[in-house]
């Protein structure tokens, strides 16, 4: 077996700042310790210490040094994290000491690769680790953290005696053709695959509800030209984020506008205003207005006082705003700098509906990968193959097979290792 490197790396991002964490992993993190310290600190025990440069014996920085000793620590070898100024100098004067004490560079997710091999955390708890660090709203953090820990671990460890219950009734099947087995065993074993393929059913529609979640909720702004669509989404943003002007049609492209809604990350899209256009350019604009409504979450159908809404057929939620006015009895909005109450208004029923409609998600396991979607589905597929088998136990047991090895990859119990670099890739430096 090949010896285990002693790697380095500045967890916190490069730059200037009050405080940068370098964090030492492998077999020399110990003697590297002596060396920069004289002295290795208690376990665990965050302490104030000189670090020095062994070479002249030189001040390096005054810091906090934490010490885990193999295997209570995030990779489970030894490591060392040392908390000092976030001056570059410092750091690059720190990374030169540590590499001619024998540590080299870390690559990408390096750390989090070998708490993985040893055993410290699976594949989801990778995965779940890379989506918190992402998370950019309240409620994509809520659904990665969710992915972590011993939950996640009991729910498919549940999955997994599922599995094999359900293959020991086969195998009691195929040995023993012509005794008589109790009916009990055969209506269980169908209790069991039917209970199991409703939360596959249902951990898929979660996740399909998650990855929309994590991709920024769309609330799609549609209506004739001039209904006030721009000036709707000024207001939301709070200052000229689309061009108004009294010519219709001036909105030809997407204008969007990121902003957080409740505990979500909402995208509000400006489109170009639904007529017969005869300018080809904002004919192109209408039609990619039209294309967009089935990835949106909500569709804001605008109209004035006195006219009808645009009939918009779609399987996506649509709510008729009227807009120029303001109607505490319906959905409007006057949207002018004097006016806003029609605005916060909206905002706060939209905050609701989302509540309404994804905050279930937050409190229950769902992925956000499409690797982590597409083994669930591959399960899904192998019980429903495994239901329609069932008067030949032998097929069946092929396809629980197929099942129990698609949670195997779901759980990095069997690995994958081109999955494992491209998931490392994408971490940043000392994660």
């Amino acid at each position: 077996m090949i010896p285990k490197t002693t790697i380095y790396a500045t967890a916190t991002p490069p730059g200037v700042s009050g405080v940068a964490v370098v964090r030492v992993s492998g077999p020399l993190t110990e003697s590297v310790l002596k060396s920069i310290l004289l002295a290795v600190p208690s376990p665990r025990v965050a302490s104030l210490r000189k670090i020095t440069n062994p070479s002249n014996s030189a001040i390096v920085d005054r810091g906090v040094v934490i010490w885990f000793p193999a295997p209570k620590s995030f990779t489970g070898e030894d490591v060392a994290e040392l908390q000092v100024h976030g001056s570059v100098a410092i750091i690059d004067l720190l990374g030169g000491i540590l590499q001619d004490l024998g540590c080299v560079p870390a690559e990408p997710g390096e750390f989090a690769r070998r708490a993985l091999e040893n055993q410290k955390l699976d594949l989801l708890d990778v995965e779940a680790l890379d989506a918190i660090i992402c998370a950019n709203d309240p409620a994509t953090l809520k659904i990665a953290q969710g992915q972590a820990g011993s939950t996640r671990q009991a729910f498919f460890d549940r999955w997994r005696s599922d599995l094999l219950q359900l293959l020991s009734a086969c195998e009691a099947f195929i040995d023993f053709p012509e005794d008589d087995l109790p009916d009990s065993l055969v209506s269980n074993n169908e209790q069991v695959l039917s209970r199991l393929l409703n939360q596959v059913d249902a951990l898929i529609q979660r996740s399909e509800k998650a990855i929309q979640i994590s991709n920024g909720l769309e609330i799609l702004l549609l209506g004739p030209p001039n209904v006030g669509k721009s000036t709707l989404i000024n207001a939301i943003a709070g200052y000229q984020k689309a061009i108004v002007t009294p010519t219709p049609g001036t909105t030809r492209d997407f204008v969007e506008f990121q902003a957080k809604v409740g505990s979500f990350g909402v995208t509000f899209v400006d489109t170009a205003g639904l007529r017969d256009a005869s300018d080809e350019v904002e004919a192109v604009g209408i039609q990619r207005a039209k294309d967009r409504v089935g990835s949106a979450a909500l569709v804001l159908n605008l109209y004035e006082v006195n006219t009808t809404p645009i009939d918009l057929k779609s399987d996506t939620p649509v709510w008729n705003v009227q807009t120029k006015c303001f109607n505490p009895e319906r959905l409007s909005v006057a949207a002018g700098d004097h006016d806003q109450l029609g605005v916060h208004g909206l905002l706060e029923k939209i905050e609701a509906w989302l509540a309404e409609s994804y905050g279930s998600i937050l409190h229950e396991l769902s992925f956000q990968r499409e690797r982590q979607v597409f083994h669930v589905k591959q399960i899904g597929a192998a019980l429903r193959e495994a239901k329609q088998s069932s008067s030949l136990p032998e097929l069946q047991a092929e396809h629980l097979r197929q099942a129990k090895t698609s949670l195997g990859k779901l759980t990095g119990q069997i690995h994958v290792e081109d999955v494992l670099d491209s998931l490392f890739s994408g971490f940043c430096i000392g994660k």
